[in-house]
C-alpha cells in the first residue's frame, strides 16, 4: 500500500466565493430531491398485486386459471436440460447461471480532512492511497494522479456473463424465462464435479485461479492474475411459485394495467419464487419495504444536503470570527436539518395525498357524513 499527501491553504475570501455556489446548486438540489420523493412514493408494491392473485395448484392444468389477469402458479420445477458456458461450467440442470471474472490490480482511494484556523482560513490535507484488489474493472494507471509504479492491466472483456435455460417445466404447465424476473443466483461450490480445471489454473477458495507467473499463489497474487466464480440457480425438483398470465399450458407475462387500471400500461409482472405463495408475497412486501426506506433516506439527505449548501454562505461569511463562526456553522446544520425534516414531512404527506385518491375520498365522505348527522341533529333539536 502506497499513500500521498499534500496540505493546501485555501483564504477566507476564496471560501466564500465558493459557498455562494450553494445558492444554485443548494436549489437544484431540494428540487431533484422532491422529484425523487415522487417517484419513490409511486413505486408498485407488487405484494399487493399477488396477495390478491387467485393460487392454482400446477399438477393439473385448471381453465378457470386463464380467466385471472395475474394468478400464482405453484408445483415442482422440473428442468429438461442441461446449461454449461463452454468454458470452465460443467453441463449440468441449472436454470441459470453468472460468471464473474475478476482481475487483480491497483486501486486508487482519496481522503480528505480539513480544519479552521482562527482567521477563516481552511487548511486541507489530501490523501491518495494505492492498494492491490480484485476488480471486474480495473481503472486506466493514467487516470491516477500518480500512475509511476501502479501499472494496471488491461481491462477484461465482458467480466460478468451469464446464461439462461430457454424454458422449464412447472407441473403441467410450460414457463419462457424471457421476461421472467428470477430469484438471486447462489455461489456455486467448485470442484472437479462441478467445473473442469487445468493447469496452470487451480481451484482454491472456492475461485479458479489463473496465475501470470510462478510468484503467484491464491494468498499473495501478483497484478495481471485472474480470478473466476460462478453463481448458479438450481431448482430443479424443488417447490417453486411463478406469477403470471395463464395462456393455454404457458404461463406468461401478466399486464399490470389489466391487473389494475390505475396502473402503467407498459409494466408486466412475471416472477419466480422457489416457496410457496404466502412466502412469496412476504418476500415481495420486505423488499417494497426496504426499497421504501432506502428511497426515503436518500432524497431526505439529498434535500438535507441542498438546504445546507443554500444556507452555507452565512456560516462561511461569519467563520472569519472564529467564535461567531463556529456557532453560525452550528446554527446553519440544525437550521438545514429542522427544515428539511419539516419539508420532508409535508411532502411525503401531500405525495401519499395525491397517489391515494381512495383515501381523499374517504375523509370527504367521512366530513360529510359528519355534517349531515350533525345538522339533522341540530334540527331535531329544535324541533
Amino acid at each position: 500500500m502506497d499513500s500521498y499527501s499534500k496540505t493546501t491553504a485555501t483564504s477566507w475570501f476564496s471560501n466564500f466565493m465558493g459557498s455562494l455556489s450553494g445558492i444554485i446548486i443548494g436549489p437544484l438540489l431540494f428540487i431533484a430531491a422532491v422529484i425523487g420523493l415522487y417517484f419513490v412514493e409511486g413505486q408498485i408494491n407488487y405484494a399487493k398485486l399477488a396477495k390478491n392473485a387467485p393460487v392454482f395448484a400446477a399438477a393439473e392444468n385448471n381453465p378457470n386459471a386463464a380467466q385471472y389477469p395475474l394468478v400464482a402458479i405453484n408445483g415442482t420445477v422440473a428442468l429438461e436440460t442441461t446449461l454449461g458456458d463452454g468454458s470452465y461450467l460443467i453441463p449440468q440442470k441449472y436454470l441459470m447461471y453468472e460468471k464473474r471474472t475478476e482481475i487483480y490490480a491497483w486501486e486508487e482511494t482519496k481522503s480528505s480532512s480539513t480544519i479552521n484556523d482562527s482567521y477563516g482560513k481552511t487548511i486541507t490535507r489530501d490523501t491518495v492511497t494505492y492498494s492491490q484488489t480484485w476488480t471486474t474493472n480495473p481503472r486506466p494507471s493514467k487516470s491516477f494522479e500518480h500512475p509511476e509504479g501502479h501499472e494496471n492491466p488491461a481491462p477484461l472483456v465482458n467480466p460478468i456473463t451469464s446464461g439462461t435455460q430457454a424454458i422449464f417445466k412447472l407441473g403441467t404447465y410450460t414457463v419462457s424465462t424471457n421476461s421472467l424476473e428470477l430469484p438471486v443466483p447462489k455461489p456455486l461450490q467448485l470442484s472437479p464435479a462441478t467445473v473442469t480445471v487445468q493447469a496452470p489454473s487451480l481451484i482454491a477458495d472456492n475461485a479458479i485461479y489463473t496465475f501470470i507467473n510462478a510468484k503467484s499463489s491464491p494468498d499473495k497474487p501478483q497484478i495481471g492474475d485472474i480470478r473466476t466464480t460462478y453463481s448458479v440457480l438450481c431448482p430443479d425438483q424443488q417447490n417453486a411459485t411463478v406469477f403470471g398470465r395463464v395462456e393455454g399450458s404457458n404461463i406468461s407475462v401478466a399486464l399490470l394495467n389489466e391487473i389494475s387500471s390505475n396502473l402503467s400500461s407498459e409494466g408486466t409482472f412475471k416472477r419466480l419464487f422457489l416457496s410457496s405463495p404466502r412466502e412469496a408475497v412476504a418476500t415481495m412486501n420486505s423488499e417494497y419495504a426496504q426499497k421504501l426506506r432506502w428511497g426515503r433516506f436518500i432524497t431526505f439527505f439529498v434535500m438535507f444536503l441542498g438546504l445546507l449548501m443554500l444556507l452555507s454562505p452565512f456560516s462561511t461569511f461569519l467563520s472569519i470570527i472564529p467564535i461567531i463562526g463556529g456557532l453560525a456553522g452550528m446554527a446553519v446544520f440544525a437550521t438545514a436539518l429542522l427544515v428539511a425534516a419539516l419539508c420532508f414531512g409535508l411532502t411525503l404527506i401531500l405525495f401519499n395525498v395525491m397517489l391515494a385518491p381512495f383515501y381523499v375520498l374517504a375523509i370527504l365522505m367521512s366530513l360529510i357524513g359528519l355534517l349531515t348527522w350533525f345538522l339533522k341533529r341540530k334540527h331535531v333539536e329544535t324541533t
